[in-house]
């Protein structure tokens, strides 16, 4: 067996011996870890779910901290950022001050900045009015038993605020109640969009009634205009086959401006306002016998 000798011999301290000691454990740990913590997927998850699971995978994390008796601050914040995964290490590394270094004094705890980051930017500020609507709303899903179902109503509860008085709670009321019997459709998404009170919930049904009428008006109008334009069109198709008493052509009335005949001298009687084809005058008939005078005649006596 070949010997190296002493000078080329790596002499391993006992303070190297507990740093790869700690590696080892680390890295047991993560592994173990990987089976009860998954790396948290942002990414993949739903925009509505999103504050739901980042708080329910922080709170197994608090746990594990717990169960690990992880105290110091700065070993809680590299455990995070180790365990949370790529997808959600892209998002702190582009949170600003997300990520701050410790002082000297230890007055700065870099982890809770971090958390508390992290919970602003998937668990930005409530909105009351949806999270009561949410709660109004839970239905049992088909096959859930009665437990389950409780359990979703607590979980939601919590999120909803009714109000600390009385005049609070009424207002609440009040409000949800507009929102839900009262509010069509595309109003309803507008006041759920973000909070408001009973005052400008009261302004916008008023408001969103007063343009529904208006238009409302309008669109009558619009209606009746089309109505009578195509009545007037179907009267003119009706007069294209109907003759003129003037002048005997089709497309227009008797009395229409446009006759040619209205101001013409009529050929047969000599009248004005038609022509001969349209001419009602009876033709003067004269009398062969003239022992007969025609009527009219003077007769003098002899």
């Amino acid at each position: 067996m070949e010997h190296f000798p002493s000078s080329h011999m790596v002499k391993i301290t006992e303070s190297d011996i507990k740093r790869i000691r700690s590696l080892l454990q680390s890295f047991f740990i993560v592994d173990e870890m990987s089976e009860v913590l998954k790396p948290f997927l942002c990414d993949s998850i739903d925009k509505s779910l999103l504050r739901n699971e980042w708080e329910k995978w922080l709170r197994s994390f608090t746990l594990y901290l717990a169960a690990e008796d992880i105290i110091d601050d700065g070993k809680k914040r590299n455990k995070l950022l180790l365990l949370v995964g790529p997808q959600l290490q892209e998002v702190v590394f582009n949170i600003p001050g997300a990520l701050v270094e410790r002082d000297e004094k230890g007055e700065i705890k870099t982890y809770d900045v971090l958390v508390e980051k992290l919970n602003e930017y998937f668990s930005p500020k409530r909105n009351s009015t949806f999270e009561r609507h949410l709660f109004r709303n839970l239905t049992p899903i088909e096959g859930e038993n009665f437990n389950k179902f409780l359990m979703r109503l607590r979980q939601q509860v919590v999120k909803c605020s009714f109000g600390s008085t009385k005049k609070e709670i009424e207002e609440s009321s009040i409000k949800d109640k507009l929102i839900d019997s009262w509010a069509p459709i595309d109003l309803k998404k507008r006041l759920l969009e973000t909070e408001h009170n009973l005052s400008e919930v009261i302004e916008s049904c008023q408001v969103y009634e007063q343009i529904n009428k208006s238009c409302h008006s309008f669109l009558c109008h619009v209606e009746e205009d089309a109505v009578n334009k195509i009545n007037t069109k179907e009267y003119t198709q009706l007069n294209t086959s109907i003759e003129c008493d003037r002048c005997g052509r089709k497309g227009h009335q008797s009395n229409s401006l446009e006759c040619p005949a209205k101001k013409a001298k009529c050929n047969k009687c000599s009248l004005l306002g038609h022509f001969a084809i349209k001419c009602k005058t009876k033709k003067r008939r004269f009398d062969n016998n003239y022992n007969e005078p025609y009527k009219g005649a003077v007769q003098v006596q002899m």
